[in-house]
């Protein structure tokens, strides 16, 4: 089975000459179709087909079989355009070597083993030698992962033993044996993302690199499997940071992915619990968010208690903030209330007090949104409010945050603070005023400047509300 155009073959060898590299590939798309079409009489896949040895260079004399192109000639051409193309065009070309088959591996092996070619050419030959199952282009793409000291071609070389999968992970297991290459071999298995990577990154959790034991601990985290869970608890005691937040985030999604029944002597709350009050604030935030994802009442206890610790330090307050918004439970707002509006009031710092009221303007729970509003409303009236209230950005905030929540309850509450002197609260309190009554607001409005008995404050406020509305 073999193409005899010829009009065709003199389009190859012109765009040969003119290095055309563009209208080449659009040229070998055509060809390897045309290949791998079934014959009639003859070979069902390009795989079986003869091979012959006619020159298309495009220079020196014509050869007998000048008008035929066959799948050797079709690999030369493609890597005439890998080698001298620039990236789109070697992007295009990429896409025909797996049509080739087995005959592509070995020019592409020596490319990527090639030291003196330029690092894109070797990332191309890598990033295709990824999609063969080959014994020996997994070989040749964890030697590089080996020996090569180039980042972008060492993650491009993990990224194709990941994509290679199953046959990847033996020759990747042979390289946790040598302690140069472990942390590596870690990283590569994490990509390939199978349950066989399971037993090889557990033998190395108790690696002396800290690296190491980090590197495995978060790629077991993806696995909801009950042997990694011994490993995650072990971890959460690490003397190693890194290693003991990807434990705690790993403990965290184990617990909420992971239908196997806990061990009975296992806390998994108050093993996260713990972490909160971990010495690395980085750590404290991961328990946090670890946490908010288990949904319990111990959980939301657990985070609470952070939060009414007065050491505890405002990046971590914010993050227990956020945590039991995300819970999006009554028990998480009941302990946000009692965090906002209890005296002592341990939220009151001038960062901390606005993050939680963002925190209740973004409840999406429709059952919640009345409870979060009237902890909004209850701010707003405490006698003695903190200093954080006074400012006007924490008057904005609780403005938008009663605008987005939509009850009908804030209204009073949002007229009251058209009396506050600054411009920018007024404006903001108009604007969550149109949300929650946009057809009846004006005649409302206009109903409470006949009482004789408002402020000046509250007399401007109405006017410029009545302005803004018209």
């Amino acid at each position: 089975m073999f193409l005899t155009k010829s009009k065709r073959i003199d389009q190859v060898r012109a765009a040969v000459q003119e290095e055309n590299w563009s209208q080449l590939n659009q040229l070998l798309t055509q060809l390897v179709g045309a290949l791998e079409k079934p014959a009639e009489d003859g070979p069902s896949s390009i795989k079986e087909i003869a091979f012959s040895n006619g020159n298309i260079s495009g220079k020196g004399h014509k050869s007998q079989s000048q008008d035929i192109i066959d799948l050797p000639q079709i690999l030369d051409l493609a890597l005439k355009i890998l080698i001298g193309g620039d990236f789109q065009a070697r992007w295009d070309a990429a896409k025909t070597f797996p049509r080739l088959g087995q005959i592509a591996i070995a020019p592409l092996m020596a490319i990527l083993q090639d030291e003196r070619a330029d690092s894109e050419l070797r990332w191309f030959a890598g990033r295709i030698l990824g999609e063969f199952e080959d014994p020996e282009a997994v070989q040749a793409l964890i030697q590089l992962l080996e020996t090569d000291e180039d980042e972008e071609l060492s993650i491009m070389a993990a990224d194709a033993l990941a994509h290679i999968g199953f046959r990847a992970i033996k020759g990747l297991e042979s390289l946790l044996a040598e302690p140069s290459s472990r942390l590596l071999a870690v990283r590569s298995l994490a990509r390939i993302r199978r349950r066989e990577i399971i037993n090889p990154l557990l033998s190395v959790v108790g690696d002396a690199d800290p690296s190491v034991r980090a590197a495995a601990i978060e790629a077991l985290a993806n696995f909801d499997e009950p042997q990694i869970l011994p490993a995650l608890v072990a971890a959460l005691e690490d003397l190693a940071t890194g290693v003991r937040r990807e434990a705690t985030i790993g403990l965290g999604l184990w617990a909420v992915r992971s239908s196997s029944p806990l061990p009975p002597e296992l806390d998994i709350v108050e093993l996260l619990e713990e972490r909160l009050w971990d010495f690395n604030l980085e750590v404290c935030q991961q328990a946090a968010l670890a946490l908010s994802r288990l949904q319990t009442l111990g959980a939301a206890a657990a985070l609470a208690r952070v939060l009414q610790s007065p050491s505890t330090p405002v990046p971590l307050q914010l993050s227990v903030l956020r945590s039991l918004g995300w819970m999006g439970t009554k028990e998480a707002l009941d302990y946000l209330r009692g965090a906002m509006l209890d005296s002592p009031n341990p939220v009151s710092d001038s960062e901390a007090l606005p993050e939680a009221i963002r925190v209740l303007g973004r409840i999406e729970n429709k059952d919640l949104r009345p409870k979060a509003t009237e902890i909004l409303i209850g701010l707003l009236q405490l006698e003695e409010p903190p200093a954080a209230m006074r400012l006007a950005k924490t008057k904005q905030q609780i403005a938008l945050a009663l605008g987005y929540l939509g009850s009908q309850e804030a209204i009073d509450p949002l007229i009251n603070m058209l009396a506050d002197a600054n411009t920018a609260v007024r404006l903001h309190t108009i604007h969550a005023l149109k949300r929650l009554n946009p057809q009846g607001l004006r005649q409302q409005l206009e109903q409470l400047t006949a009482n004789e008995n408002l402020t000046p404050e509250m007399k401007q406020g109405l006017a410029i509300a009545l302005v803004e509305l018209s």
